[in-house]
Parts: structure tokens; sequence; C-alpha cells
């Protein structure tokens, strides 16, 4: 029987009675293990097959498991920055042409088979290193862990140095956003409150569009090449955001015929506005970047629990990044910060917003042809699925309407209050701004639900 080299048989063993103090459940194995090694020494077979036996039932099954031990968990953090590097590696690839990294969508199953290699490959270098010497084993998972996060800086900053191409998301969400856009051009051609003069702008555009659709579900239904059906995706995501453009210069004509003018307004009556609720301080209109608006109406109100006034926002489809009928899990971060969070997959890339932030997504049903008849039935329809009424005090009216500065600032046309202490302090921040502009009481339809509620009570 050959011993191998630089193996000492008594680490050995001291070492695997250290890991049987950490993972007790396999306690009496690695006591086997023990016996085995001091009656007949160690070879390359049995090398092997430990290095098997810790990697899959120690390392492997116990890897997820939160341990208050230090070890373990150091140890698991070694296996998530090994995660998190060998991810960034598979799903970037430098382009030749545009001298910028490309960024790819793997799902999770085929990343976690591509990775798995790598964490066998670690575990065998980590046990060489355990078994040949009596260094103290945090110290030796320490430094792998500096090791791996070193390479994720490097390979990092290798990225942000060339650039990253536009990442359009996964492959879900870009096909459900090329259906969802297509069904919301079906829908201009399809609703009476559309002038019939625009219809016939629409129809080609929406044959042109569900032609899109149908190929690429076509193309993509019986092939399981990720990397190619991500291209082909793609290709087929970006002709319909070009439709979807084309289209949405139409937009501010259908909305601004909707929309209550602030003005105009006389308590009591109907009102339709693009609202955003002050739920963390004033800031002043020329400071603005961005606001989450949603569409309120005297029958789809929000309620005053994160805030008591906000803005009244102009309709400006050169300022709206995107439109939803719920919450689109919206995020504005700059490209470098994408890069360092791990380029996560869920985040898709919209569009940029500033010289160097981007708007990112997580939910896919957004388009900026929603009509606003179409929001206010979703808002209802999802009150009704979620709260079981569509109107009161329990209803939770929300829409997602995204505006962004561009060259010019956002537009504020009004402000509202929601309350009588929300409207007497916006009444006094404008005048102390020497602002002069229409601010709407809603707080009536508040104290009427009061009201109703005192009665139920």
């Amino acid at each position: 029987m050959t011993k191998l080299k630089n193996y000492n048989t008594d680490i050995i063993i001291q070492r695997l009675g250290e890991l049987k103090k950490l993972y007790t459940n396999y306690s009496s194995t690695l006591e086997e293990w023990i016996v085995f090694i001091q009656k007949y020494g160690y070879n390359e077979e049995y090398d092997k097959e430990l290095k098997s036996f810790i990697y899959n039932y120690l390392f492997k099954n116990n890897i997820e498991i939160q341990s208050r031990e230090p070890i373990l968990s150091e140890l698991s953090s070694v296996f998530s920055s090994i995660r998190h590097f060998h991810s960034i590696r598979i799903r970037t690839e430098f382009d030749n042409d545009s001298k910028k990294y490309k960024l790819f969508y793997y799902p999770e199953e085929y990343l976690s088979k591509l990775i798995e290699p790598k964490y066998k490959e670690f575990t065998d270098k980590f046990i060489d290193v355990l078994f040949s010497s009596d260094e103290l084993i945090l110290n030796i998972i320490n430094r792998y862990e500096k090791t791996y996060d070193q390479c994720i800086i490097r390979i990092n900053n290798s990225i942000k140095s060339k650039g990253l191409m536009p990442y359009c998301g996964t492959n879900d969400f870009m096909l459900e956003r090329i259906k969802y856009i297509t069904n919301c051009i079906k829908n201009l051609i399809e609703s009476p409150y559309i002038p019939s003069d625009l219809k016939p702008i629409f129809i080609p555009k929406y044959n042109k569009a569900n032609n899109i659709l149908y190929n690429i579900n076509e193309k993509i239904k019986d092939s399981n090449n990720y990397k190619e059906n991500y291209l082909m995706i793609e290709k087929s995501y970006l002709e319909i955001l070009e439709i979807e453009n084309s289209l949405s210069v139409y937009m501010n004509q259908i909305w601004k015929n909707y929309l209550t003018n602030p003005s105009d307004y006389q308590v009591g009556q109907p009102y339709r506005y693009l609202m955003h609720v002050i739920s963390s301080g004033y800031v002043e209109e020329d400071k603005i970047n961005k606001l989450c608006t949603t569409l309120a109406t005297d029958e789809c109100s929000p309620l005053p629990s994160y805030g008591e006034y906000g803005y009244i926002v102009d309709f400006d489809i050169e300022q709206i990044s995107t439109m939803s009928c719920e919450d689109s899990g919206s995020w504005i971060i700059t490209m470098d910060d994408f890069i360092d969070r791990g380029l996560p997959a869920t985040w898709q890339l919209h569009e940029q917003v500033s010289e160097d932030s981007y708007v990112f997504y997580e939910y896919p049903r957004l388009s900026k042809l929603i009509l606003p008849w179409n929001i206010e039935q979703e808002m209802k329809k999802n009150n009704l699925n979620y709260k079981g009424v569509t109107t009161g005090r329990d209803a939770y009216f929300y829409s997602e309407i995204f505006v962004r500065r561009t060259n010019k600032p956002i537009k504020i046309i009004g402000y509202f209050a929601m309350t009588k202490k929300g409207l007497e302090e916006i009444s006094k921040k404008l005048s102390s701004l020497g602002i002069d502009k229409p601010i709407i009481d809603l707080s009536y339809l508040y104290e009427l639900e009061n009201d109703k509620n005192k009665q139920i009570n």
C-alpha cells in the first residue's frame, strides 16, 4: 500500500475528528473513517472516496443550512462566492463588435448544473490543504474566501471598464412583455374611447406585433439552447419596443383628454389625476428626478396610510418610462451597482434615465400603451381579488406610471390633500415657497368614509 505523498495519517485523523464535531449527523460515519485509516493507512483510492463523501454529505447537503458555527457559516460564504464568481463568468461574454460585455440569461437549474463541478473542484483543493497541514480550518476557509472575493472584484472591474451592453431581462420576462404590449395595441384598436381616425394607424402595427409574437414562440418551443433562445427572444423583444415607441406619441392626446385639469376642479366633482403621495418629505419641484405616480380617480383613490398629501403630475409620454396596472417593482441604480450586486437576473433593464443611472423592473406587465380606462378597470379587479372589495376604507388602489426627468423638469400641475391636516401642511409649504398652484382638497372623501365606519361601529 502506497501512502500519499505529503499526507500525514495523524493530521488526517485529527481533521476528521474536527469535522465530526461540526457534522454531528454524520459523526458515526466519520468515526468509521477514523478507525479505518488508523488500521489500514491512506491511499489514492481512499482519498477519492473520502473527498466524495465530504462533498456530497458534509458540504453539498448542508451548505444552505444557516448555522451559528463560524466554520460552517464561513464555508457557506465560500460556496456563495464561488457561485457568484462563476455565475458572472457564465452569463457574460465579451462582444468583439461592440467591445463591451454581453449579458445572457440562464435558468437557475441550468446555471446550478454548470456551477456544481466548481464546488467539487474547490472541495478537492480544500481537503488537500486541510489534510496536509495543521493550520486552523477557519484560516484556510477565510483564505479561500478572500481569493474568490478578489476574483469577483477583478471580473467586475473588467466589465465596468469595458462596459455592459443593455440587458433586456429573463426569457420569460421578455416573452411576457411581447405578449402584453401586443395586447395593449389590440386594446387601442378595440377601445370605444379611441378616435376612429387613429385606428387605421394601429391595425398594421398590431398585425406586425402579433406576427412577432407568433414567430418567436414557434422558434423556441422545441429548443433547449438557452443562449440561442435568449438571442432570438431579445431580437423580437427589441422589435416590439420599436413598435411600442412609434405608437406612444399618440398617448398624450388620449391621456390628456381623459385626465382632469386641477385648475377646473370643483369639490365633489369626479376627478382623474396622476398622483404621487409624498411619504418621506417634500422635494422642491425643480429637484425631482423621478416619481412613481398612480392613476387616482373618485372611484379609485389611494388611502392616506403612507402620506397625507402629494403632487399632481402632468402626463407627458416623453417623460414616462412605462406604465403598469399594479406595482412594477421599479428600481433606479447605476450600472456599476448592478454589476456589484451580481447582475441580478430578475432586474430587467428598461432604459437609461440619467448620465449614470438606469431603471430596472422586476415585473413584465409594463407598457407605454396602456389606456387609462384599462388601468382603472384593472385596479378595481385587483382590489376585488386581494381585498374582496371594490370601494371603501379597506380598498387599496395602486397602479404605477413611472415618470422621470429628461432634458426638462417633471411638470407638477397641482397638489392634493387627503386629510385636513395634510391640506394645512401643504398649503403652508407652498405659501412659503411662493408657489401658486391648485390644491385639490379630497379630505371630504375620507371624512365621509370615517362617518360610515362610525355608524357601522
